[in-house]
């Protein structure tokens, strides 16, 4: 090998064709080592037992692969499915109650409508009947008889004017009633886990888009990006640096509400 590194320039064809004869008996070498390297029981028995290692570990990782995305995920999925299931028939109990309310409410402002109702009505009779008297006793000359009457008749206009408005406000309130029962949010339940799916868990994706349409995936972002804060909009102010493990840690400890319109698009899936 010493004599191989001392060549520095070569000269002429000579030294030229004696550099290629060295060349080729150092491939030449190469091979024997390889051969007798080969030949030695230790390293024998090493690749047969390095190849049993190798079969082993596959079998491992099929026989993992198996039962966790197999019978296992299976039941994960049977059991959140359960879970999924409860949380919505108590949900659908709340709604229930929910809407039960809301009909009491609506119909006590229809009990009060109709109580109304009724008031005013026969208020309306009694103005009826006194502007009646009022007449009758004007054209008897009793005036003093006709303006008793006509102040009944007035009284008994107000009283039916105050009904009315009874009955307006009820309505009202009977259609704010509704409105904020159409508004609510419908009931969330979350029940605890009946079983921990240790085989499962959430990961996230995301994207990023910027101002010139380049979009970049999380797999594509890696630490030799290179990207500005000015090329994008509405990212976090603590986000000044765009890497990919402040991205990664920003979006794994928000979720789907680390996702900005147009520039941050995130989603999850169970893995």
């Amino acid at each position: 090998m010493a004599s191989i590194n001392a060549i520095k320039v070569i000269k002429d064809k000579s030294e030229y064709d004696a550099a290629e004869a060295k060349y080729k008996s150092i491939i030449v070498a190469e091979k024997k080592l390889k051969i007798q390297w080969d030949e030695i029981e230790t390293v024998i028995e090493y690749k047969r037992l390095f190849a049993q290692k190798q079969a082993l570990e596959g079998d491992f990782g099929s026989a993992k692969k198996y039962i966790k995305s197999g019978p296992m995920k299976a039941y994960d999925d049977a059991q959140e499915a359960k879970d999924r299931a409860e949380e919505q028939r108590l949900a659908a109990i709340l709604q229930a109650k929910a809407d039960a309310e809301t009909a009491r409410q609506v119909a006590e402002q229809k009990r009060l409508f109709d109580i109304a109702e009724v008031a005013r009505k026969a208020a309306e009779v009694i103005a009826k009947k006194a502007e009646a008297a009022a007449a009758l006793a004007a054209k008897k000359g009793n005036e003093e008889a006709a303006a008793i009457a006509r102040q009944k008749a007035e009284d008994a206009r107000q009283a039916a004017k105050l009904e009315a408005d009874r009955q307006a406000a009820a309505r009202a309130e009977a259609d704010a009633i509704r409105a904020d029962a159409a508004a609510a949010p419908a009931p969330v339940v979350v029940v605890e886990k009946s079983h921990t799916g240790v085989t499962r868990r959430k990961v996230y994706r995301w994207r990023l888009t910027c101002k010139d349409g380049r979009k970049f995936t999380k797999a594509e972002m890696t630490t030799s990006t290179r990207l500005t804060i000015a090329e994008l909009a509405g990212l976090p102010p603590h986000l000044y640096v765009l890497s990919p493990v402040l991205l990664n840690e920003f979006v794994d400890s928000q979720g789907e509400a680390a996702a900005i319109p147009g520039v941050l698009e995130v989603a999850s899936s169970m893995v």
